[in-house]
């Protein structure tokens, strides 16, 4: 084991670190490229649509309210309080009460009857 150690290109090691922190995570940049094209393609979607952000997500709501311009459905953008972008996991009732809301919204005869929860917010 030790001389696995003393053989290890430690400036290498160090380097790709390095090289992998000051870099967007991958998924970051899917994710920005993924968008576009979903903003670009909203004119083409046929069913209503409710976007759910965290208020501290790390994607940007700014995206969905762009896709919305473009949209011939019904869309809503719910931000939820105490959230990042694991809404589900860090405010499980803020999350389960846009996604009722959301649901009831969509089967309602009357959507615009439906109140909004309170807490939350709208984009």
């Amino acid at each position: 084991m030790t001389s696995y150690l003393f053989s290890v290109k430690w400036d290498l090691v160090l380097f790709d670190i390095l090289d992998l922190n000051i870099q967007l995570v991958g998924g970051e940049i899917f994710m920005s490229d993924l968008f576009l094209s979903f903003v670009y393609s909203a004119s083409d979607w046929k069913v209503p649509t409710t976007f759910i952000y965290g208020v501290k997500d790390w994607m940007n709501y700014q995206g969905a309210q762009e896709a919305r311009k473009h949209m011939k459905v019904p869309c809503e953008i719910i931000r939820v309080p105490q959230a990042g972008h694991f809404v589900f996991i860090d405010n499980p009732n803020g999350f389960h009460a846009a996604m009722f809301y959301a649901c009831r919204r969509f089967l309602s005869p009357d959507p615009d009857n439906e109140s909004f929860p309170e807490g939350l917010s709208s984009a």
